[in-house]
């Protein structure tokens, strides 16, 4: 936020809309260049993690197609799954006849 006014309601209305930081003018050309270039060391940070997120997503997205498909696959062919492991991978094992599958 940069302002010129010295009441600083206008600082507490800018934070509880999320402001990062505040500058009272007149600004340092300084002070302004290292404001925006930790703002912009944020965003990117930021983007980052939303970009992990996103593969991570994906990937969970990927493993879920594949057990839904070993599922659908095995219990097309009279074959019970059960899931195994810490990594969610999905193993077939006969049917057993007592329970009717």
């Amino acid at each position: 936020m940069l302002s010129g006014y010295s009441d600083f309601d206008y600082l507490k209305s800018a934070i509880q809309l999320g402001v990062k930081d505040y500058l009272l003018k007149p600004v340092a050309r300084a002070e302004l260049n290292e404001l925006l270039g930790k703002l912009a060391e944020e965003i990117r940070q930021e983007q980052q993690k939303l970009q992990a997120s996103r593969q991570a997503l994906l990937q969970k997205n990927e493993q879920l197609r594949l057990l839904q498909e070993n599922f659908f696959a095995a219990n097309g062919q009279g074959r019970v799954v059960q899931l195994g492991g810490d990594q969610g991978t999905a193993a077939a094992a006969p049917a057993d006849p007592a329970d009717g599958g």
